[in-house]
């Protein structure tokens, strides 16, 4: 699982990321400012490194913010559906 939270950085971190850290990665929890199209590009980014199934929220804190919460993993068909909300309240 790759966490971030960094305050309007997130593309930053994951554009840091090379294709082998990528490969680790089974799971992304990102928190977005949606600048300038910044959450469909992170969707984007995901969905190359093979990360399908995306689900985007935005907290009741943040509502009518530009700040949404990214949660992005790996198909599996071994998995239970909406292990990706189960990881962001665990």
């Amino acid at each position: 699982l790759l966490k971030v939270d960094v305050e309007k950085a997130e593309m930053l971190v994951l554009k840091g990321l090379s294709d082998a850290d990528w490969k680790m990665v089974q799971a992304v929890v990102a928190e977005v400012h949606d600048d300038d199209g910044k959450l469909d590009a992170i969707k984007a980014m995901c969905a190359k490194a093979g990360l399908d199934k995306v689900d985007v929220v935005q907290e009741a804190a943040f509502k009518g913010t530009n700040v949404f919460t990214l949660i992005a993993c790996r198909s599996d068909p071994s998995e239970k559906k909406g292990l990706a909300l189960e990881l962001l309240h665990a």
